[in-house]
């Protein structure tokens, strides 16, 4: 378990001010264990946890009772004494000086992306808190991400309509088996500590204040929650290796060619803002190639990508052989069509330090021509950002325009573009990559989402015909996007995800091409064939743009 150095000592200061509510991201049923064991390590107080009731079961449920959790159901809307019970104890906890934990989320996400935050449980402690006169409480955003998931089998399979097995006694078995899997390591990162009482205060919102006046302070709390979340996602090697191998055009990588994209995605996400994982990189800052081999070969044994070597053949492979040139230059890792969504949830974790690269250069790509306007880059980025917003749910904080035009000034600063007057053209380069690869790899990350946009536009076509509860539309969709897999229209297997089709088709709601009557969707104002079909079209051009190679004029 890696874990960011100074986050703990700012916790530790928050918890000797007041109460402290820690907001993990949820990607795993181990976030427990391992924010708990993370706590004690440091000699930090070990919360309270809100914890979903579906965990309540025996033996379990007893055993995590007296572990310090307290089950909630995941809605209690319109029942007001349950809601008064859950409130009464919140305060009492708080009141008591109890450390409270909770996931914002909800529950966990299905992607390895951040989801939108649930504000149920946190309205409440809010509330609370806000009733505490002389008791400082501080929320403090925590990120956990995994080289590798325990129950991305799973996921995955939930990701592409499978239904959700309720957990159970049952269930314990296969723990025995998963515990045998070699998972990579575990980073975690506390963001910094956010008072209440300050936040109050900036907002200008009274001591007591109106539920109007709570419910924007707890919505400037999540945002702020989330962004910390985001911005202390510590990137690990394994993240590297499955974006790298995910987002490349070829069958397979060498084990140099990996080494080296790794390095320049690093390159890439640490001019976002991204922290490294302790593991991934010496004290100078470089990374370590034997982090990327260990994550490479921990995701080779769990059957997330398989390994070749010199006189191998396609059909059988020497294990002694690959026993032996492990760790050289030789090996060559493809990845398997079956595991593409289970590396797919370990890339989540980190896509949105890449994605607003992504928006510039599939903007400046789509375009099909040396030089585009500025603000048209900026139009085309931002119109594909807020169709994906639901996924990628940094895209929510603040302006978009205003994210596109920051992005697109450090890719001028960084030689991947050139400003022109008032166009722009493929830069000179840097020391990583020439320009017009940089732009390809960066576009490259956002395809698997395009794709799903495509497979979202060919299903709410149907609604023409025959309005459909959204469930139905759903696996409509993935039975869909499974006949434009195997049919070649669409590249990647990770794009038949049932969470990233709901948000597509939350966008799509928002846009006027679908709406909601009653218990079923239906053509939105926008929504007219004539107007799905060129979009779903236009999707599948973009999806193209970075398969164009071009000169770059003296790059």
């Amino acid at each position: 378990i890696d874990v960011e150095a100074v986050g703990p000592e700012k916790t530790r200061e928050a918890a000797r001010k007041g109460t402290i509510v820690l907001l993990p991201s949820h990607k795993s049923h181990v976030d427990y264990l391992v924010l708990t064991y993370v706590l004690r390590k440091n000699l930090l107080e070990l919360p309270v946890i809100a914890a979903g009731d579906n965990l309540s079961f025996f033996p379990v449920g007893e055993l995590l009772r007296r572990g310090g959790a307290f089950f909630i159901r995941r809605d209690f809307r319109g029942d007001r004494l349950y809601a008064a019970v859950v409130d009464a104890y919140v305060r009492r906890l708080l009141r008591d000086g109890w450390a409270i934990e909770f996931y914002l989320e909800g529950g966990r996400s299905r992607t390895g992306r951040l989801l939108a935050p649930k504000l149920g449980l946190l309205n409440l402690v809010v509330d609370a808190a806000l009733s505490l006169e002389g008791r400082t409480v501080s929320f403090v955003p925590v990120s956990i991400g995994y080289d590798r998931l325990m129950e991305d089998f799973e996921l995955a399979r939930e990701k592409a309509g499978g239904k959700k097995e309720r957990e159970s006694a049952r269930s314990l078995l296969a723990v025995a088996d998963a515990l045998k899997d070699d998972y990579g390591r575990v980073s975690v990162c506390f963001g910094d500590p956010i008072e209440l009482e300050t936040l109050r205060a900036e907002l200008g919102v009274p001591a007591s204040p109106s539920p109007a006046k709570r419910r924007a302070v707890t919505n400037k709390l999540a945002t702020l929650v989330m962004r910390g979340i985001h911005a202390h996602m510590l990137v690990g090697a394994g993240a590297l290796v499955a974006t790298a191998l995910l987002d490349m055009q070829g069958r397979g990588l060498s084990q140099p060619e990996l080494l080296s994209r790794c390095a320049r995605l690093f390159a890439t996400a640490s001019r976002a803002g991204a922290l490294a994982s302790p593991s991934l990189v010496h004290v100078d800052g470089r990374i370590r190639e034997t982090a990327i081999r260990d994550a490479a070969v921990a995701f080779v044994r769990g059957g997330l990508l398989r390994e070749h070597v010199p006189d191998d053949t396609l059909g059988r492979e020497t294990e002694a052989k690959k026993r032996e040139q492990r760790g050289t230059n030789e090996v060559i890792y493809p990845v398997p069509e079956e595991a593409r969504a289970r590396l797919d949830l370990v890339k989540g974790c980190v896509l949105h330090f890449f994605a607003d690269r992504a928006l510039v250069s599939l903007a400046f790509l789509g375009g099909r021509a040396r030089s585009v306007t500025r603000p048209r880059v900026r139009e085309d980025a931002a119109s594909l950002g807020r169709m994906l917003v639901h996924e990628l749910t940094h895209l929510t904080d603040g302006p978009i325009e205003e994210r596109i035009d920051r992005t697109i000034d450090d890719m001028v600063l960084a030689g991947e573009l050139t400003a022109a007057g008032d166009a722009l053209v493929v830069g000179p380069g840097n020391d990583l990559a020439d320009a017009m690869v940089l732009l390809s790899s960066h576009a490259s990350h956002l395809l698997a989402l395009i794709e799903v946009l495509r497979i979202a536009a060919r299903a709410v076509r149907v609604l023409s015909t025959e309005p459909l509860e959204e469930k139905v539309l759903l696996a409509r969709a993935l039975l869909i996007g499974r006949g434009m897999f195997l049919g070649g229209e669409i590249d990647r297997r990770e794009a038949l995800s049932g969470p990233a089709l709901s948000s597509a088709f939350g966008a799509f709601l928002e846009r006027g091409l679908i709406k909601r009557n009653k218990d079923v969707l239906e053509p939105g104002p926008e929504g007219a064939p004539e107007v799905v079909k060129p979009l779903e079209a236009q999707l599948a051009s973009i999806a193209a743009a970075p398969r164009v190679a071009w000169p770059t004029g003296g790059a």
